[in-house]
């Protein structure tokens, strides 16, 4: 996958609502990096806070605002993640599936590139499904 050039020296995840992951992800990424990039996370309560982010995992807290975050990420070019139901398909770009047990992704490729961001083929030959069209209404 790769992101617009920035000059941003950290790789941002951020939580946009109430958090599913606790400190978990914290842990995880301590002492990470991408392309050379320490990797951070923060939490936000509202998407305009998200202009460094590079990920922005859409907690299901804020379905009811999913619109206008969902126009206000592709404006800042920000990859959206979401485990709420149908996220790709209204117009999210990795939405999480739990599938037997197992949770799986699906991938809104139209709105990958309306984004800007690049998706190898290797990571959308192990989606369980890729939309290529865009959401109703957008």
């Amino acid at each position: 996958m790769t992101w617009p050039a920035s000059g941003a020296e950290v790789f941002q995840i951020c939580i946009l609502g109430k958090d599913p992951f606790g400190r978990v992800l914290d842990s995880t990424v301590t002492g990470e990096s991408i392309d050379g990039k320490k990797i951070t996370v923060q939490r936000i309560s509202r998407v305009q806070e998200g202009a460094g982010c590079n990920i922005l995992f859409v907690s299901t807290s804020e379905e009811s605002r999913l619109p206008a975050i969902l126009v206000e990420a592709q404006r800042m070019h920000i990859l959206t993640v979401s485990d709420m139901p149908h996220f790709a398909e209204r117009g999210g770009t990795i939405g999480l599936v739990n599938q037997q047990g197992r949770v799986r992704f699906e991938v809104n490729l139209k709105m990958a590139e309306q984004t800007h961001l690049l998706l190898s083929s290797e990571l959308l030959k192990v989606a369980i499904r890729v939309i290529q069209s865009k959401p109703a209404g957008t």
